[in-house]
């Protein structure tokens, strides 16, 4: 597996709402990270969001009112639920003395991942509450305890690690990804590494197909192919993923208007981009602006839908 972009990995694993990180302990690498709530935390009110990356709830207590998609779960302790990304997820009901482990994984690092194991992408995870083996605790622990120590050589441990609780999910957890291994032919995954790095320089031009399988000097029918068994998606879902997720970091911006966001995202129409940003973060990019800004401007809440 070729390492990916450290900061793309970063991007693709949000961190906590910054309002709760003075009240979580955090230990992360670029691939990674743990959060632990440092003591008995409140969700006062029931309510769901939806993120870049795979995060997977882990109670130290019973927790009942975890919801996923329209399902609710109670979640025993020293169990596991993994939900995947963009699924909206929060509490179905007030949740007190919440007592958890959440760990956030990068989507591009858990593709790379599946697709250095499998041949293919889009990992899927049932979202089923199960009982979390020992390796993937003594994985966590590790890792936390490395993350504490900062030694020379941790950052290489904790990636390390990533990539052994990684694998380690993938083999406990229920998923879409075949019970064989398919051998990867290398030389395809480094064309399809080109287009992927053009696309995030030139998110914002008029991309056509027969640009990209000329990238990847392949015809177009074995690009397409070879780059959904890669992403597992199109190479026009994958740049609209890009280009949504630079609207995201523009929108932190309060001084771009949305016309601004979207035109320089390559977007032709304000409708086209509202809808294609609601369709993956479940939220208008007023909302999302919002939601990322309240806490240093007095404007109005906008409708979320």
């Amino acid at each position: 597996m070729e390492p990916g972009n450290s900061e793309t990995y970063k991007f693709d694993r949000p961190l906590p709402n910054a309002e709760h990180l003075p009240d979580i302990s955090l230990y992360e690498c670029h691939q990674m990270y743990i959060a632990v709530p440092n003591k008995g935390f409140l969700f006062p009110l029931k309510g769901s969001h939806a993120h870049d990356g795979y995060e997977f709830i882990i109670p130290s207590v019973n927790m009942q009112f975890l919801g996923v998609d329209n399902n609710s779960f109670c979640c025993l302790k020293n169990n596991i639920l993994p939900i995947n990304p963009y699924q909206p997820h929060g509490p179905t009901d007030k949740i007190h003395d919440a007592q958890f482990m959440c760990l956030m994984f990068s989507r591009t690092f858990i593709e790379e991942m599946v697709y250095s194991i499998y041949g293919k992408s889009h990992v899927q995870f049932e979202n089923k509450v199960s009982k979390i083996g020992m390796t993937v605790q003594a994985f966590t622990s590790m890792f936390i305890c490395e993350a504490k120590t900062q030694q020379p050589g941790t950052s290489l441990m904790l990636s390390s690690l990533s990539c052994s609780i990684t694998v380690q999910l993938l083999r406990e957890l229920k998923n879409n990804m075949p019970c064989w291994v398919k051998k990867i032919r290398h030389i395809d995954i480094k064309r399809i590494k080109r287009v992927i790095d053009y696309m995030n320089e030139f998110y914002n031009t008029d991309c056509t197909l027969d640009t990209f399988a000329g990238i990847a000097d392949l015809s177009c029918y074995h690009f397409i192919r070879e780059f959904k068994n890669y992403t597992g998606k199109t190479p026009f879902e994958y740049l609209l993923d890009i280009r949504i997720e630079r609207a995201q970091q523009m929108l932190e911006d309060n001084n771009l208007s949305i016309t601004d966001v979207y035109t320089r995202c390559g977007f032709n129409s304000a409708g086209h981009f509202i809808n294609v940003f609601k369709n993956r973060t479940g939220v208008t990019p007023s909302y999302y602006r919002y939601s990322i800004i309240s806490e240093t401007t007095s404007q109005d809440k906008p409708s979320s839908h």
